[in-house]
């Protein structure tokens, strides 16, 4: 079922759209049902875990969890459309993991605090660091990208104050 939906909790300030509720024979209730299309080297690349099984990124596992809560569903899954020479699709479930939307709502909320009180959040590598990486990276492999030999960035940032210099008020 197309739910068609925003659905969000004004009090923590969190919201999501799920892309499908479903409904299985074999399950109890209903469920929420992400969608993502992905190439497939992209997908053997940032969905497959060290066993070769599939495993969706931890920030798509995340965003299910999240509506599964918000719509009040029984469980939730992810659906991977794989597009290269021929289409695939899997559904793969997403385990609830206990405490989960607790910590969830935790950040969200330390999130618009920051955001009402004009804060930038330093960043902490030593604490985000792994976080980080399981967003971006598959297995520990990352491609690391060398732009020391680069010099558009400097380029960029002195454009950047140059239009900043020119800048007029009305």
């Amino acid at each position: 079922e197309n739910p068609g939906v925003y659905i969000r909790d004004p009090k923590v300030r969190l919201g999501a759209t799920p892309d499908r509720y479903i409904y299985r024979p074999d399950r109890p209730g209903f469920g929420v049902l992400q969608v993502k299309t992905v190439e497939e080297s992209i997908f053997k690349k940032t969905w497959l875990n060290e066993e070769h099984a599939i495993e969706p990124p931890l920030w798509i596992a995340v965003q299910a969890e999240v509506e599964r809560h918000l719509s009040g569903a029984d469980y939730a899954m992810v659906g991977v459309l794989r597009a290269g020479f021929g289409i695939d699709c899997t559904a793969i479930d997403i385990p609830a993991v206990p405490n989960l939307m607790k910590k969830i709502e935790e950040n969200v909320a330390h999130f618009w605090w920051m955001v009402d009180h004009g804060k930038v959040p330093d960043p902490d590598y030593s604490k985000d660091g792994k976080t980080i990486e399981a967003l971006w990276t598959r297995n520990g492999s990352s491609a690391v990208l060398d732009l020391s030999a680069d010099n558009e960035l400097v380029e960029i940032a002195d454009e950047k104050e140059r239009i900043a210099g020119e800048k007029t008020t009305i």
